[in-house]
């Protein structure tokens, strides 16, 4: 209804902001082709009628489309852009978003260095600004850099600053990261049950948003814990 009003209105503002809603709608179900092609549209119009900050916004979803496909040099270059635009426009949330984005690809990409580096810098402009959003993500984060390093003690202290925030503010989509994190490292430790236990919690929730990539990647996790613990048919 928004984007037939915006379209005969010819209210160009209205039809980026539109298209960087469907590119977050996509995100959250996992439709990844659709949040590229909404990502390019709004970028399209924003460049075309100099909308800075739905620029930036478009940039970085086109940074977590290309991270969460893989393609780890394109998701860099786009969080670069957001971030270099953002940092004209003095945009602190925006910047703390680029930053975390940024953490999260540099750890895909097993640059921990790098990951732990921009993590901790958006952890500390989300905490001036007191954003509970970017504090999640770049907590969450840390939490898998330290667990990267065998650190899972520190990785556990991560987890559990951001599982407390997630459960105050209901925040069911950063409580499905932060617990597949905290049962990644009961993994690590061969503690399978407390594992188990994270992971089903998972598997809720990621069926809960229909986000298939997220729902395969968990069945994943629980049949590597059924191996752990030696029961192979369960995981199978």
């Amino acid at each position: 209804q928004s984007m037939a009003i915006a379209q005969k209105a010819n209210y160009h503002k209205g039809i980026a902001d539109i298209y960087y809603f469907k590119t977050a709608q996509s995100s959250f179900t996992g439709n990844l082709a659709a949040m590229k092609e909404n990502a390019e549209k709004c970028l399209e119009i924003s460049k075309r009628h100099n909308f800075p900050i739905r620029m930036a916004a478009a940039y970085n979803g086109l940074g977590i489309y290309y991270w969460q496909t893989g393609n780890y040099t394109e998701a860099i270059k786009n969080h670069l852009a957001a971030l270099k635009i953002r940092e004209q426009l003095k945009d602190e949330g925006g910047i703390a978003k680029s930053l975390g984005n940024l953490g999260m690809v540099y750890l895909d990409n097993e640059k921990l260095k790098e990951a732990e580096y921009y993590s901790l810098q958006g952890l500390a402009l989300g905490k001036k600004i007191h954003d509970d959003y970017i504090i999640i993500n770049c907590l969450h984060t840390l939490a898998n850099v330290y667990s990267a390093k065998k650190d899972f003690n520190t990785a556990l202290q991560f987890a559990m600053e951001a599982e407390s925030i997630c459960l105050r503010d209901d925040n069911k989509r950063g409580l499905s990261q932060i617990y597949s994190s905290m049962a990644n490292c009961y993994s690590a430790l061969k503690q399978y049950d407390k594992a188990l236990t994270y992971q089903l919690k998972v598997l809720e929730l990621d069926k809960f948003f229909g986000d298939t990539k997220q729902v395969s990647d968990t069945y994943c996790n629980i049949a590597g814990i059924y191996m752990g613990k030696g029961q192979y048919s369960e995981g199978i």
